[in-house]
């Protein structure tokens, strides 16, 4: 038996995100010969559309799902308090706030076991005072781990911050697999699929809309190699203005423009509140394609909902 027995352990719901790919694909290749790995959900008993063990069955992972049915669920807790029993687990690695807190739990139950605890700090992304209270929390609650990751450099300052000693915290980077990202894996189709195939130059955003995300960067990166491309459509004699209000109403974000005024030479400024992230990408690239406008700077936030976005943004012609 391997001398590492490791609980790989998360709480999320649907089809999971970033911290997901690397707890699945880490599992698959770990050397088995040093380390024995099972992986545990926690999930809502109501999500129906949990898809994550579909994803481990096919990499060939150890996976349980663990259901619960309220915020604090002691019979989810036993099952997992007999998970570690069953598997004989003696390290878990947690990766939320909430299996944060199961994994310290067990431990404390089953105190007469050496367990080690690791947690990484992946983000939190609670918006709001709930949010702010269940960070403040963990943070409390990671000075009690016996080792922690930060995805980040600002991460471990957040977690420093907290009065968590620096030789708990180590930094590994987040990546990507890029095998599983490679040009040879790209279906010919996608543009197709989504509708592009007569646009030039498509450049998407895949993530949540949150500040640690820097979304003014990604949109001031890519707006120059759309414009590169050159405007699709024919020359116009129309002003900045006139092109940002008609196309703004044909792309759907009529009712979200909140005003607009003039900005340096030559330049518009406009304020959006409540638009969909998605249309207001749309719409930017569109400008940059068929008129030939650019994004000098942009400034995006969240407005409280999921995808909906208050946005100021600078553009230019040319």
């Amino acid at each position: 038996m391997p001398h590492i027995r490791l609980l790989e352990l998360r709480c999320t719901y649907k089809w999971g995100g970033g911290p997901d790919k690397t707890i699945l694909l880490s599992a698959e290749r770990h050397d088995k010969a040093r380390v024995e790995v099972t992986v545990a959900y926690i999930r809502g008993a109501q999500d129906q559309e949990f898809r994550i063990a579909d994803k481990a069955s096919a990499r060939g992972v150890n996976m349980y799902e663990i259901t619960e049915c309220k915020r604090i669920d002691f019979e989810a807790l036993k099952r997992l308090r007999d998970l570690v029993l069953q598997r004989n687990i003696n390290l878990i690695h947690s990766h939320d706030y909430k299996s944060d807190f199961m994994a310290y739990l067990v431990r404390r139950w089953l105190w007469r076991r050496p367990i080690k605890l690791v947690s990484t700090a992946h983000a939190w992304v609670i918006i709001g005072a709930r949010g702010e209270l269940y960070r403040h929390l963990d943070l409390l609650l990671m000075r009690r781990f016996d080792q922690l990751i930060a995805v980040s450099h600002a991460t471990k300052s957040e977690i420093l911050a907290a009065h968590v000693p620096e030789a708990k915290i180590a930094v590994i980077h987040n990546a990507i697999d890029t095998d599983e990202w490679s040009r040879g894996r790209v279906a010919a189709d996608f543009r197709k699929e989504l509708g592009f195939d007569s646009i030039g130059p498509v450049i998407g955003y895949v993530g949540r809309i949150m500040p640690e995300k820097d979304l003014v960067t990604w949109i001031q990166t890519a707006a120059p190699e759309i414009a590169a491309a050159g405007p699709m459509g024919g020359a116009s004699n129309e002003s900045l203005l006139v092109i940002v209000d008609r196309s703004a109403r044909e792309s759907g974000l009529d009712k979200a423009l909140a005003g607009s005024e003039p900005s340096g030479a030559g330049g518009l400024s406009v304020r959006l509140q409540k638009a969909s992230f998605d249309q207001l990408i749309m719409w930017l690239a569109r400008l940059g394609q068929q008129n030939g406008i650019r994004v000098d700077s942009a400034s995006i936030d969240n407005a409280g909902s999921p995808g909906i976005v208050n946005a100021a943004i600078v553009l230019h012609m040319g």
